[in-house]
């Protein structure tokens, strides 16, 4: 799927990007007291399919966001919930950078070309 810059809603007020179709978006949602989450669902679902936690380091959120954008334009626009969500790793422990296999599964993930094969 193919990701552009989209306008920021209620629901993702600092950065949003949307699919081509505008079915799937990613984004940095509300800022939590944990720090910054990076999320990414259904448009106007009112849920989020994945959520990764970047601590209070906005480079880490950057990075993040890099990194689910490249997965997500490797999937067919199309995918079901179930299929977008099992291709992304679960992250346990918070921050990112305290669950290191993680942030490993994500980078792999990233450089790997054969995920929609």
């Amino acid at each position: 799927m193919k990701l552009g810059k989209a306008e920021l809603t209620e629901g993702y007020p600092h950065f949003r990007l949307i699919s081509e179709n505008g079915i799937w978006e990613l984004g940095i949602p509300e800022i939590q007291t944990n720090g910054i989450r990076v999320c990414a669902g259904k448009v106007n679902s009112n849920c989020y399919e994945i959520i990764y936690y970047a601590g209070f380091e906005k480079g880490m959120a950057l990075s993040l966001l890099g990194l689910v954008s490249i997965i997500m334009s490797e999937l067919s626009e199309t995918v079901s919930y179930p299929e977008f969500k099992a291709t992304f790793p679960v992250q346990t422990v918070k921050p990112i950078l305290e669950d290191l296999k993680c942030w490993e599964a994500l980078n792999f993930l990233a450089t790997d070309k054969t995920i929609s094969e």
